[in-house]
């Protein structure tokens, strides 16, 4: 069973693969340019449509930064654990 900085580390490692995933990046970037189209073919950028496409780009953009914390969380997590893996060296060398 995975403690909590291993499960934390081994979702970095799949936001990482996803990221750098070609499907990923072409289906973001081809949803964002057709949001983007859409937005820029709205003759009111004031109604309804317009601010739920704003909102659509916002949510796309989200996903990619929750995945880039997971990585983060993950490198901190690898950090602690290579911290107590030296702590415990330290001990067992003291006793």
């Amino acid at each position: 069973m995975m403690d909590k900085h291993e499960e934390q580390i081994r979702r970095a490692e799949e936001a990482h693969a996803i990221l750098r995933s070609q499907m990923f990046v072409k289906a973001f970037d081809d949803t964002r340019a057709a949001i983007l189209n859409a937005i820029a073919s709205l003759d009111n950028l004031r109604d309804d449509k317009a601010r739920d496409l704003h909102s659509m780009v916002k949510g796309l953009e989200k996903v990619r930064r929750v995945l880039e914390e997971h990585i983060s969380t993950g490198k901190l997590a690898q950090k602690e654990i290579e911290g107590r893996a030296k702590l415990t060296d330290l001990f067992k060398r003291r006793a």
